[in-house]
């Protein structure tokens, strides 16, 4: 190492630099400008000369100012967002952090293994570039709050046309105020990470020995005890993978006697009505094959309906309604004359079928349960009473006799 001070030769480096960046850009048309530049360069030489002879300066002092630079150079390559580089390496740390912290993601043992030994990967490869970049750090290129020293970025900037902490993890400040406190945290961290992991095994060994537990809680009928259980082990993946889908079963069926009371309720409701139910809706969100129902006859260039004639729509476009008849024929209607001329619905056969069909289903999926289960749902009793029900409400609107009793419910805007 030189005795020189590198703050006096830096300065003469980046003057230097400085002028030379000018008189390379070749801005200057005015002669009087050019003499003063390549003036300031040569007092510049003669105080560089002056310095050297009293030692305070190397002779070759840009050498040794570029050679400064080199070497924040190095670290700063070293610290980069790239591939294989410690600055990507010690994101990549953090999202394993962030990733165990939250708890968040399925577990299984091949998922654990593999974090096992990308943990020790990350460490080698981290562990060994700090060694590396730990060399070439010196405190005299770097200030005490790790930031690059003022003439080095100046000169950085000048030579390159570059900022020199662009795509740098802002960990390099860190490490460069202190490589021996960085080096400590880092490898705290992935200790951490291991305990981390290590808790996870635990847990999940834990949630394959409460699986005893679980299938007894299931035999029992216990659903509500055995769903908060289930959510204790959820993350763990083939853990009790034939208990949660039971329950997803048992949910599913939850949801269909939902969906069946409420569709058997407007049924209900519309076998009680003295008149047709209709509701209004916007003509560019029909379905094609919806039921138009005309309120009162319709003549169009290719095409005649009647009052009470229903059609089936077909598409929507310009603000015209185009429609087909189901004996054949197709016609079309300014979508403004909605709520005057016609309404649209779906018709109630396939509303009743499709109830039927839920039924059905219910009944198959019923069988994936235990007795236990199927008993809490009292589910055979259930789908009978729903069938009747159906029947005699077949039977009521068919015998109202009404104008359009085909016609059940209709879709809201």
């Amino acid at each position: 190492m030189s005795n020189f001070d590198p703050k006096i030769y830096r300065n003469i480096g980046l003057q230097k630099a400085k002028v030379k960046k000018l008189i390379d850009l070749d801005i200057f048309e005015d002669l009087a400008d050019i003499d003063y530049l390549y003036n300031l360069d040569t007092k510049i030489s003669h105080l560089a000369s002056s310095l050297t002879e009293k030692g305070l300066i190397p002779e070759d002092f840009e050498k040794y100012l570029g050679n400064d630079h080199e070497r924040v150079l190095y670290i700063k390559e070293l610290f980069k967002i790239e591939p294989n580089r410690i600055g990507k390496l010690l994101e990549e740390l953090q999202e394993v952090q962030n990733r165990l912290t939250e708890n968040s993601d399925e577990v299984d043992e091949g998922k654990l293994r593999s974090l096992e030994s990308y943990i020790e990967h990350l460490e080698k490869k981290i562990h060994s570039q700090i060694l590396d970049a730990t060399k070439f750090t010196l405190t005299k290129d770097w200030q005490s709050n790790g930031k690059l020293d003022n003439t080095l970025l100046e000169y950085h900037t000048i030579s390159t046309d570059d900022s020199f902490y662009q795509n740098v993890n802002p960990l390099i400040n860190s490490f460069t105020a202190s490589p021996k406190t960085f080096e400590k945290k880092v490898l705290q961290q992935i200790e951490n990470l291991r305990v981390l992991v290590k808790n996870l095994f635990d847990d999940f060994d834990s949630a394959k020995e409460s699986v005893t537990y679980l299938q007894q809680l299931y035999d029992n009928g216990e659903v509500t005890k055995l769903k908060d259980e289930l959510t204790k082990i959820e993350k763990f993946s083939g853990v009790g993978e034939e208990l949660k889908h039971k329950m997803s079963i048992y949910d599913d069926l939850l949801n269909r006697k939902k969906f069946i009371e409420s569709e058997i309720l407007e049924l209900k409701q519309y076998s009680e009505k003295t008149d047709d139910f209709f509701e209004k809706i916007d003509c560019k969100n029909v379905k094609p094959g919806t039921v138009m129902r005309f309120l009162k006859s319709y003549t169009c260039t290719s095409c005649n309906v009647s009052a009470n004639e229903e059609v089936l729509f077909d598409s929507f476009k310009g603000g015209t309604i185009l429609f087909k008849k189901p004996l054949g024929g197709k016609g079309h209607i300014w979508g403004e004359a909605k709520g005057t001329s016609f309404e649209f619905g779906r018709d109630f056969n396939s509303n009743l079928l499709k109830i039927k069909n839920q039924l059905e289903k219910l009944l198959h999926n019923s069988k994936e349960l235990n007795i236990a289960i199927n008993t809490s749902l009292d589910l055979i009793k259930y789908i009978q009473n729903s069938s009747e029900q159906l029947t005699q409400l077949e039977k009521k609107v068919l015998e109202s006799k009404k104008l359009s009793s085909r016609i059940i419910k209709f879709f809201k805007s």
